[in-house]
């Protein structure tokens, strides 16, 4: 996440945020590590507007109700 880029965009644009799908849900499902991540993107990206986007994810190790 770059905090930089999200203080220059403010409130005039949307973040739009798409986290690395391999890095947080591909390669084992851990909620700890997934919930430190986009906590961390929403503490960089306080004051904006926004959205995010989880790509290439259909199923999470198999599992729909994921």
């Amino acid at each position: 996440m770059c905090a930089g880029c999200a203080e220059q965009i403010g409130t005039n644009y949307i973040f739009s945020y798409r986290p690395n799908p391999a890095e947080m849900m591909c390669c084992g499902f851990d909620t700890d590590h997934i919930r430190r991540v986009l906590s961390q993107a929403l503490k960089d990206s306080d004051g904006c507007c926004v959205d995010i986007t989880l790509k290439d994810v259909q199923t999470v190790e198999g599992d729909p109700s994921r």
